[in-house]
C-alpha cells in the first residue's frame, strides 16, 4: 500500500492544486474534497486496494466535471457526506453541519432551543457552549457576538449566566476564562479590556474567597465533589496563567506567591484518593511548566 500511495502521487497533486485554486476563488470543493479524504483514509489505514482504485476513479471522474457537485446538502438518508461511502466520515461532516448550525449567529451561544407557542426560543447556555468551543479547540464561528453575550449574562443564574446560588464558583469561572482565552485572537480592543477587568475580578476572588491560605479550597459548586472542587480550581488557576506565565494571556502580572500555592493546592490534592479521575487531571495540570 506505501508503494500505491507514492505511485497515486502524480494523480492527486493537480487535483489538490485545483482545490487550493478553487478554494481560493470562493468556490465549493466539498465534494471533492470529501472523495479526497476518503482515498486518504484508505491509503494510510487500510489494505484494501481494490477500494483505492474505486475511490481514484470515482475522485477522476468528479474532477473532470466543469462544476464540481454540491456537498452541503443532505442525501436520502439525511446524511451530510454526499461524497463519501465510509460511514464515519459522513458522520464527520454531518456532525460539521449540526456544529454549524446549532450555533446561534447572533448570541454565539450554543443552547437548547425550545418551542412554545409556535416561536422557537434559544437558549444561552454556558456550559454547552464551554465544551464546543474547547472540544473543538475554538474552531466555531461568531466570537465576537459570544463575546458579547458571555459578558452580558455575567449576573445571571447558570447555565444561562456565570452564578449558581450563592454566586461565583470556580467551576462556571474556569468555563468563562476558557472562552476568553479561546476568542483571544478574534477579541476586539474594548472586549480584551473587559475580559482583562472580569478576569482580574474573578482571579481575585479566587485566592482570596475560595482558597483558604493553607491551599484548601474552601468555595464549592452546589453539588460539587471535593475531587471536582479541587480540578475546577485549579483548572482555572491553570487557564489563566496564574501558575504558569507563558498561558498568561490577558496580562502580564506577574504572581510571586503563586508557587507557594501550587506547593499547597498538590499537598491537599495528594491526600485525596488517586484512583479519582478528577484527581488525577488536577495533577497534571499543577505539573511544573
Amino acid at each position: 500500500m506505501a508503494d500505491l500511495c507514492v505511485a497515486l502521487q502524480p494523480d492527486i497533486r493537480p487535483i489538490e492544486a485545483r482545490l487550493e485554486h478553487d478554494e481560493a476563488l470562493g468556490l465549493d470543493t466539498s465534494c471533492l474534497r470529501q472523495a479526497l479524504r476518503e482515498l486518504r483514509w484508505r491509503l494510510e489505514y487500510t489494505a484494501d486496494v481494490a477500494g483505492v482504485r474505486t475511490n481514484l476513479e470515482k475522485i477522476r471522474s468528479l474532477a473532470a466535471l466543469p462544476t464540481l457537485p454540491c456537498a452541503t446538502n443532505s442525501d436520502e438518508e439525511g446524511s451530510y457526506g454526499v461524497c463519501t461511502a465510509v460511514w464515519f466520515l459522513k458522520l464527520d461532516a454531518s456532525v460539521d453541519h449540526f456544529v454549524a448550525n446549532w450555533q446561534d449567529p447572533a448570541t454565539g451561544f450554543f443552547g437548547a432551543t425550545y418551542e412554545i407557542g409556535g416561536q422557537h426560543l434559544r437558549t444561552t447556555d454556558l456550559s454547552l457552549t464551554f465544551h464546543m468551543a474547547r472540544y473543538l479547540e475554538g474552531r466555531i464561528g461568531y466570537w465576537p457576538e459570544l463575546i458579547d453575550t458571555l459578558i452580558e449574562i455575567r449576573d445571571d443564574r447558570y447555565p444561562n449566566g456565570w452564578l449558581d446560588e450563592e454566586g461565583l464558583t470556580n467551576h462556571n469561572n474556569y468555563d468563562v476564562a476558557t472562552l476568553f482565552q479561546l476568542g483571544w485572537p478574534e477579541l476586539r480592543a474594548d472586549q480584551r479590556q473587559r475580559a482583562r477587568t472580569e478576569l482580574d475580578c474573578l482571579l481575585g476572588w479566587c485566592l482570596a474567597t475560595a482558597i483558604a491560605p493553607d491551599g484548601t479550597v474552601v468555595a464549592r459548586a452546589k453539588s460539587e465533589s471535593l475531587f471536582e472542587s479541587y480540578y475546577f480550581t485549579i483548572a482555572f488557576l491553570d487557564t489563566v496563567g496564574y501558575l504558569d506565565p507563558a498561558k498568561r494571556f490577558w496580562t502580564d502580572r506577574a504572581f510571586p506567591e503563586a508557587p507557594a500555592l501550587r506547593a499547597q493546592l498538590e499537598r491537599r490534592v495528594r491526600r485525596l484518593h488517586d484512583g479519582d479521575p478528577m484527581a488525577r487531571m488536577a495533577l497534571e495540570r499543577l505539573s511544573t511548566p
